[in-house]
């Protein structure tokens, strides 16, 4: 009896560290799938201006399918994802006019500087200790625990850069 107390006691010491350090592992991957969704987007836009001589009128829908939204200017991800198994909200802005960004499909478009967000989840329970993530064409890449908010040319008060 002696002998499974101890193995009882030593598989929660084992799990009590381990569960924690898997779901720090969880929130960091999905940090960085959705850091390099955003430089893959990057990419396309720096190929779509290369073409067009603007960003105006870039549709990600070619690369994302169902997962971007009628404006096409929000990617859901994971790609497929729905409801509370979505960790992360992509939202591509015009902010050639710093005042009003406006969506890349916009008239009113100028098409001339991007940015990028990607807003965590509320819903989804890993997600809510991760990070909100800007990266603009500007350079600007950082991450914080706060909400972005318009104009997107920084992160505020309390971000770090990635």
């Amino acid at each position: 009896m002696l002998e499974l107390m101890v193995v009882v006691m030593i598989v929660a010491i084992l799990s009590a560290i381990a569960i924690p350090s898997y779901q720090a592992y969880v929130v960091r991957s999905q940090r960085a799938s959705a850091e390099a969704q955003m430089q893959r987007i990057a990419g396309e836009l720096a190929a779509f201006r290369s073409k067009n001589l603007s960003y105006v009128s870039f549709d990600p829908t070619y690369m994302y399918g169902t997962s971007v939204d009628a404006t096409k200017s929000k990617i859901t991800l994971p790609v497929g994802a729905t409801g509370n198994n979505i960790q992360y909200t992509l939202s591509i802005y015009d902010v050639s006019v710093s005042s009003t960004p406006l969506i890349l499909s916009a008239g009113a478009a100028l098409g001339r500087q991007w940015a990028i967000s990607a807003a965590i989840n509320p819903t989804n329970s890993l997600s809510t200790t991760n990070y909100n993530l800007l990266l603009t064409s500007l350079g600007v890449k950082c991450m914080t625990k706060n909400t972005i908010n318009s104009p997107f040319l920084t992160c505020g008060t309390g971000s770090v850069d990635w």
